[in-house]
């Protein structure tokens, strides 16, 4: 073939993918895969099908709950800082004062089988108080909270302009499973654009949750695949996840929907959902949205075209990038393939002599927290750039950084070139065998709905200081699960694991509320232990005990 032919080839082959990427995909009910690739990367920003409407009425914006309880609490640090609770909760007083707004009322509160004692009763004070911190507009110093000089700018400025910003920030970099215990799944929260388009088309309508849920994995069949560890099958802890995460929570909080018919703690959940008059007010839907062209995507193209030829490779930069990022990567390229696999360095070679704590003995937030600032600052000051990711709970991520981050190869780092490390580039496993077949017990247990499987308890086991059979075992804790009508776990996280004796034992940190058939509620926020047997076809469970249950 000609160099003249080759040309001619390029050109229809680029003619070719510039048609696919314009056209409607089947599986995006409506969207080009150019479309659908900017409401993924750009949501709500200019050259999306869905943007934020202009001049958003005053009235129409106070209808928006999490936004006023935001506005609130800075409201109130406005006037004076207040001290957090000694393990660095909201003071109850303030919590109630959220509360008797009536922006987010909840049932079990209403009825009094929960009283508001503090941040721990009601979890939305939390998702308060952690959304206003992580934006910056309010600070944590020597156990008191106070509004930032940001905050105060925030809440002196444009409402809308809080509203977006806030909004944003809730889906796109706040952890959405926070506190539901099940799979920490951040993939999902990047296509939340979609759900939005979604309920742009069809929410005027009431409609099964099974449509919008049926509509997402449609669109992004891999979307399961993140909890694969559980009890259930992949795709119903996913739908489970789903509607508790948008429909329950994140939409709701915001006034977006409304829902109609009971909840039920299975997949089969036939309730019906619909978009609010706020909804359609805030968001509006642009077909005909493109991408703006800017003066720098030709200088990127051409560095691409560059670098291949230099690289004798070929790669595809997208446009949004960064230039300076993109000049980065280059150079990062080129230091490692220069350098070839014997100048490689492991990222714990870089931090030298300095010492972290133990994973096994970093078991709270706080200490988590802690050792994470210790060891990403050390890492930056020696040039080694690593972006934590949000869905990953502290504990869990700090466990990864000096297990996994620490093992990961990268080209000696040079003090004028800064290395930068994806999440997705480093080997991991992020949960232990005993933290997954812990969490499956829990999660076994708490689904009243669906027999113990009997595979996953071992032969004896413990009940109390005897060891008795599986099926004695089993009774017990099927008599404690027909006590009860509901179970609503709320969170879990794994602890320390210790081996003695033969015995696993897998501690964990869990949060469950109960209901009774005699009609009374009671919430659990404990600490307990699975007690575990290493057998040939894997973990299985021997015993357990915490505050609520034992074996």
């Amino acid at each position: 073939m000609t160099e003249e032919e080759m040309n001619e080839l390029n050109r229809q082959l680029r003619a070719l993918t510039a048609q696919m990427n314009e056209s409607a995909h089947p599986d995006f009910d409506g969207l080009s895969p150019a479309k659908m690739h900017r409401l993924q990367q750009r949501p709500l920003e200019v050259g999306s099908v869905v943007r934020w409407q202009k001049d958003i009425p005053a009235e129409k914006l106070s209808g928006a709950p999490m936004l006023a309880l935001v506005a609130f609490l800075m409201e109130r640090l406005a006037e004076k800082e207040t001290k957090l609770t000694a393990t660095g909760n909201l003071p109850s007083k303030i919590v109630r004062e959220m509360y008797d707004l009536r922006l987010l009322p909840e049932e079990f509160v209403d009825t009094g089988l929960t009283k508001i004692k503090g941040e721990n009763d009601w979890f939305i004070a939390s998702i308060v108080k952690h959304l206003a911190n992580q934006l910056g507009w309010t600070k944590k110093r020597k156990g008191k909270l106070s509004l930032t000089a940001k905050g105060r700018k925030v809440l002196a400025g444009n409402r809308q302009a809080m509203l977006e910003t806030l909004f944003r920030h809730h889906f796109q970099r706040f952890n959405l499973g926070f506190s539901d215990g099940y799979a920490q799944d951040g993939l999902t929260q990047k296509f939340t654009g979609f759900l939005l388009y979604q309920l742009l088309l069809h929410g005027r309508e009431w409609r099964p949750l099974q449509f919008y849920n049926d509509a997402m994995l449609k669109a992004f069949p891999m979307l399961p695949d993140a909890y694969g560890d559980g009890y259930f099958a992949p795709e119903d802890e996913f739908c489970r996840a789903f509607y508790l995460r948008y429909f329950d929570r994140l939409l709701y909080q915001y006034g977006l929907v409304r829902l109609k018919g009971k909840r039920h703690y299975r997949k089969t959940d036939d309730r019906e959902v619909m978009a609010t008059d706020l909804f359609r007010a805030l968001f509006r839907l642009d077909m005909d949205a493109q991408r703006p062209e800017r003066p720098e995507d030709v200088d990127i193209q051409i560095k691409s075209a560059l670098f291949d030829a230099e690289m004798g490779g070929m790669s595809w930069t997208s446009n949004d990038i960064p230039p300076e990022l993109q000049d980065l990567f280059h150079e990062q390229v080129r230091a490692f393939y220069g350098e070839g696999e014997a100048g490689a360095v492991t990222v714990g070679s870089v931090v030298g002599d300095l010492s972290f704590p133990d994973p096994e003995t970093v078991n709270t937030e706080e200490k988590a927290l802690s050792a994470l600032e210790k060891v990403l600052t050390a890492l930056m000051e020696r040039g080694v750039v690593f972006q934590p990711p949000y869905h990953v709970t502290p504990v869990v991520l700090y466990r990864f950084v000096i297990e996994d981050l620490f093992a990961h190869k990268i080209p000696p780092p040079d003090p004028m070139l800064q290395i930068f490390i994806p999440f997705e580039e480093v080997e991991t496993e992020l949960s232990t065998e005993s933290e997954t077949v812990a969490e499956l017990f829990l999660l076994a247990l708490f689904s009243l709905d669906v027999p113990l499987p009997e595979e996953l308890f071992d032969e004896p086991m413990r009940l109390g200081n005897e060891m008795v059979s599986r099926a004695e075992g089993l009774a017990h804790a099927q008599a404690w699960r027909d006590g009860l009508t509901a179970v609503r776990p709320i969170s879990f996280a794994p602890g320390p694991r210790h081996d003695d004796k033969g015995f696993v034992y897998q501690f964990v940190e869990l949060c469950y509320e109960v209901d009774r058939v005699d009609g009374s509620s009671e919430r659990f926020d404990t600490e307990g232990v699975v007690q575990l047997g290493p057998r040939e076809d894997g973990l299985k469970v021997v015993g357990g005990n915490f505050q609520g249950f034992e074996f």
